[in-house]
């Protein structure tokens, strides 16, 4: 029982997350309202609120994940000294995920990931 709430569970952030994506391809994150959001994601507002106490902790689990398959292989150039290698890797990793990248580094969304990038460089994902 435990491994089908498990899932039911990661089927609901992940519904959650692609909605989001879709909504910041048309509005910045403060314009996206809860009701919206789940409409989207085709789940209630209470599984929404039973997984995320606001919209911002969505965006920031959303960067979170994009950027976690980044660092998780590509950490050790910063700190072996190997920057040129790490940003190379970076640029490229941003390409390959340019889809991805357009919605959370857009304009409208840059001052999010400038406040995010200096969270996860003081404070690696692990």
């Amino acid at each position: 029982m435990k491994n089908n709430n498990q899932e039911l569970n990661q089927l609901t952030k992940d519904s959650l997350k692609t909605a989001l994506m879709q909504l910041l391809a048309e509005n910045s994150v403060e314009e996206i309202k809860v009701t919206s959001l789940t409409k989207r994601a085709g789940v209630s507002r209470m599984a929404y609120y039973r997984n995320y106490p606001s919209i911002t902790a969505l965006y920031h689990e959303l960067y979170d994940d994009y950027f976690r398959q980044f660092f998780q292989s590509n950490l050790k150039y910063l700190i072996d000294n190997q920057q040129q290698t790490f940003w190379v890797a970076l640029f490229e990793f941003i390409f390959e995920h340019q889809e991805a990248a357009k919605v959370l580094l857009s304009t409208k969304e840059n001052p999010h990931f400038l406040d995010y990038l200096n969270q996860v460089f003081c404070n690696p994902i692990e």
